[in-house]
């Protein structure tokens, strides 16, 4: 199977099936999007503030405010997520979309690539197109999220990637 830009989010999460592994939980956290917080806090019966306040982080990716799960204090450079414990994650049944679809399948690197161009770059936003040409310096790939494809105006993307606009 290969992942695009335009694959269906649907066939995503049938694609990288989560074995419960816990790798992905060991190694960082997830990101969260502000839509799926109301129902990871009912499931926890929390109100969203309180939920924010305890579990969640707010960062920058892509030039994109985003969530994402806090992480337990660790002598390695990321911790595991706060909702991992005894091997499992907490929350399965609600967790995230970027943690259902970004496991250690073999489709995994290729699902946290279709995360990021389908809900954190911004085409429309030259900040978002300078921060994904860097990541393209040294991360992963699919089809559909070369530069030119994304801003396909060669005029306008060479004025973003020199900083004119």
């Amino acid at each position: 199977m290969i992942i695009t830009k335009d694959t269906k989010r649907p066939v995503m999460i049938r694609a990288a099936e989560c074995r419960q592994c816990g790798n992905c939980c060991r190694h960082g956290a997830g990101i969260v999007l502000s839509q799926e917080i109301p129902r990871i806090a009912k499931h926890l019966r929390m109100s969203k503030a309180k939920f924010a306040g305890k579990y969640l982080v707010e960062t920058d990716m892509f030039h994109t405010d985003v969530h994402k799960f806090k992480q337990e204090k660790s002598n390695l450079p990321s911790g595991s997520c706060v909702f991992f414990s005894n091997g499992r994650c907490k929350i399965h049944i609600v967790k995230p979309l970027f943690c259902k679809i970004t496991t250690c399948s073999s489709h995994g690197d290729e699902a946290v690539v279709w995360y990021y161009l389908n809900y954190l770059v911004n085409p429309e936003d030259p900040e978002s197109i300078r921060q994904w040409a860097q990541y393209l310096t040294v991360g992963k790939n699919i089809p559909g999220g070369e530069l030119k494809y994304l801003v396909p105006d060669r005029s306008k993307l060479k004025k973003i990637l020199n900083y004119q606009m």
